[in-house]
């Protein structure tokens, strides 16, 4: 039966043209409200990621298959180090970007 779901899952985002990524990760700027976007650069050493820059730069719709933006609401971190910032950028940072870091390294991912 789990099969069965996952052909038809696959079935319907051949149908609509979609592929698994664009249906787990959200637009961060639906209504335009979020001009810029701050991104953290990460340069792949080997099998490891390592911390490379952070950069602003304009939101682009056709980058946000690389934004990676998935929200999961509440004060807690997001499925990825992603978040839209409100009115305090620390708390932002704190909570959501840092936030995410830290419950990934408890886990041991």
């Amino acid at each position: 039966m789990i099969k069965s779901v996952k052909e038809i899952g696959e079935l319907v985002l051949k149908r609509e043209g979609k592929d698994l990524l664009n249906v787990l990760i959200d637009n961060p700027n639906p209504l335009g409200k979020y001009p810029y976007v701050i991104c953290i650069e990460l340069k792949q050493k080997g099998d490891d990621l390592k911390f490379s820059d952070v950069v602003m730069e304009e939101f682009e719709e056709g980058k946000i298959g690389k934004y990676l933006y998935k929200r999961i609401g509440g004060f807690g971190p997001d499925l990825s180090p992603t978040s839209r910032v409100g009115r305090e950028i620390e708390v932002t940072l704190q909570r959501k970007i840092l936030g995410w870091f830290r419950m990934v390294s408890k886990k041991d991912i």
